[in-house]
């Protein structure tokens, strides 16, 4: 996909202070570029959407947040970006706050679900916007946006519009534009969901040849096993009701990786991994005994859903038939509900009687309509095939 021709995108280092300080923490590892410390999230209506969120992400790794919808990876992810407010706990950028983000060596890009392209502006337009927002011009520019286009395969496309590229080409020009900024970091909330797999594969292997060629770090957000185990250096399970973290596994093969790696035994014993651990926790919670949602508790969901309302009915019946027998009200004004059911069962051969005879009258004049040119007898099968 890239080409000689092209000048890296190289994330910019950390600012000069950052010479006095080692790349390395004090154990050796790479220094934490996000650090999320008892995050919970709870919305106004009471939803929890996330509880007791920990979660590292270290310099130049590449983690997968994968879970079922509603557990809070995308709130997650937001909350990381500066989208979203956490109800208690921290988040921690490059060690400090938020503050620091857009320093040199601390520049952030987000990659949403959908392409989010302007309709109206050509795909050059598009990418150029963030270094609009930020009052750049000159060469200087046009080479950034030159070389994003030509890295993610669309060079020759800059005159285009959105709507004269394919799915894949539109979520190519949204990394573009990402890109552009040279960030450091890269958070990209499930971007290739709508592509079909050769698309979503190809697109997986760009990405991964960039951020090894630029040194990002990457938060990916997805529904996918194969993928995240794919692309990542870590897998972060998460599990809902509430949104938590239920599992943190790494994926230690080398990069870069490719079709071998798909059909290895490695990748499906990895597969296999990750995919116990998301159907266990998903059934039984978290292993601490937390609150987890158990299948048992789910059928008593459907149950009370079903029973709910025939016990409210039942209720309103006796309540119904006490407040008759209390205020001993003539039958002819307000009879109970008991009254009402004998004089069902008694009379059920009249009723039955005047509804044939309804039956009769209904259809004897729907003959006359047709025979005066009112109505037709299609009438009649396309009310039925209505149903």
């Amino acid at each position: 996909m890239t080409s000689a021709k092209v000048t890296p995108l190289k994330a910019t280092p950390v600012d000069d202070s950052a010479a006095e300080h080692s790349s390395t923490d004090s154990h050796g590892n790479p220094r934490p570029v996000l650090q999320v410390e008892g995050v919970n999230k709870v919305y106004a209506n009471g939803t929890v959407a996330l509880k007791g969120a920990d979660l590292t992400i270290r310099q130049g790794e590449f983690v997968s947040l994968l879970g079922p919808s509603g557990c809070g990876k995308s709130t997650l992810l937001r909350i990381m970006a500066g989208l979203g407010d956490v109800t208690t706990g921290t988040v921690k950028f490059w060690e400090q706050g938020y503050d620091v983000v857009g320093d040199k060596g601390r520049k952030l890009a987000f990659v949403f679900q959908n392409a989010t392209l302007m309709p109206w502006a050509r795909v050059r337009k598009n990418v150029r916007l963030p270094l609009d927002l930020e009052h750049q011009s000159g060469a200087e520019t046009e080479r950034k946006i030159d070389d994003a286009l030509e890295m993610v395969g669309l060079k020759g496309f800059d005159n285009a519009f959105p709507r004269e590229l394919s799915g894949g080409m539109q979520m190519r020009a949204s990394i573009a534009r990402a890109m552009v900024t040279e960030p450091n970091l890269l958070l990209m909330d499930e971007p290739f969901g709508a592509l079909d797999e050769m698309t979503r594969n190809k697109l997986n292997d760009d990405v991964l040849k960039l951020w090894q060629k630029n040194g990002w770090t990457i938060v990916f957000v997805t529904h996918s096993v194969y993928e995240a185990v794919y692309l990542s250096s870590r897998v972060v399970v998460m599990a809902a009701r509430p949104g938590r973290i239920v599992d943190d596994i790494s994926i230690d093969q080398p990069f870069p990786r490719n079709s071998d790696f798909r059909v290895s035994t490695e990748f499906a014993g990895y597969c296999r991994q990750v995919s116990q651990a998301l159907g266990t926790r998903q059934c039984h919670g978290p292993a601490t005994g937390g609150q987890g949602m158990s299948a048992p508790l789910i059928h008593n969901e459907s149950f009370v859903k079903v029973a709910a309302p025939l016990a409210v009915g039942v209720l309103f019946l006796l309540i119904w038939e006490i407040a008759v027998q209390a205020l001993e009200m003539p039958k002819y004004i307000l009879p109970g509900p008991i009254e009402i059911f004998k004089a069902l069962i008694d009379g059920w051969q009249p009723l039955l009687g005047a509804l044939y005879i309804t039956l009769k009258v209904t259809f004897l004049a729907f003959l006359i309509a047709v025979v005066l040119g009112v109505a037709h007898p299609c009438c009649l099968c396309r009310a039925s095939g209505s149903r």
